[in-house]
């Protein structure tokens, strides 16, 4: 099943939102004509595969600097809850925070919405109690196959994790997106997307890994920045 997300070939949505490391925000203008962009949008860190993703993606942002690449992670944890999150664990890459999902619509972002009287039908609507059940495939992070709640709880100790309370306004708590990764060429077209778990949720704890995200992003790379990075 094909996700409807921005394809490539098509122009990428501009977004502008608030940096978390600092007082300023970022826009895609801002890469325009200037170097090609890796786009991560992840869920909020209460999500514990979210949150080791971001974490790995600094590996796949230094090999692609190399290639001429930046990246962009966007949260969906509000602005401040994500200053004190990151304040503690830095992501050593660029990080945006936009709760109210305007750039996950303007991307075309499968959003799934929970439910409770109904069963599940992925990926448009989610019954969590059911959904929790699902046992996940191994990862890195998962050596052995587990449930979402048994690995979310093994990764939370494992992270020392405590969700941070503020007064701010987030995502709507019926729903959630899907984490989705976007190259952009300099032109602002997008050339590669990858929508985690969209066909299988069983897959919901994989993502893209730096030799698949740099393998993506070769295309975009001069010869030159190509043998650099040994491409």
């Amino acid at each position: 099943m094909t996700p409807p997300t921005v394809q490539p070939g098509e122009p990428a949505p501009d977004f502008d939102l608030p940096l978390v490391a600092s007082d300023t925000r970022v826009t895609l203008a801002d890469y325009r004509s200037r170097s090609p962009l890796l786009l991560v949008l992840l869920k909020g860190f209460e999500c514990p595969f979210c949150r080791r993703q971001l974490a790995a993606l600094k590996h796949a942002a230094m090999a692609l600097r190399e290639c001429g690449v930046e990246t962009l992670a966007i949260t969906t944890t509000p602005l401040e809850a994500s200053r004190l999150y990151t304040r503690f664990r830095s992501p050593e890459v660029p990080l945006a925070s936009d709760p109210s999902l305007d750039t996950y619509r303007a991307y075309g972002v499968p959003i799934y919405r929970l439910i409770e009287d109904q069963p599940t039908e992925w990926p448009l609507t989610v019954n969590e109690p059911e959904v929790l059940q699902i046992t996940l495939n191994p990862t890195p992070h998962l050596p052995v196959p587990m449930s979402i709640t048994e690995a979310a709880t093994h990764i939370d100790a494992a992270d020392q994790f405590a969700v941070i309370e503020t007064d701010e306004t987030g995502p709507p708590d019926d729903l959630s997106p899907f984490v989705s990764y976007f190259l952009i060429d300099r032109d602002g077209t997008v050339r590669w997307v990858e929508v985690v778990a969209y066909d299988d949720p069983a897959d919901y704890a994989h993502h893209p890994s730096t030799a698949d995200i740099v393998a993506a992003a070769e295309t975009l790379c001069s010869p030159n920045q190509r043998r650099r990075s040994g491409g």
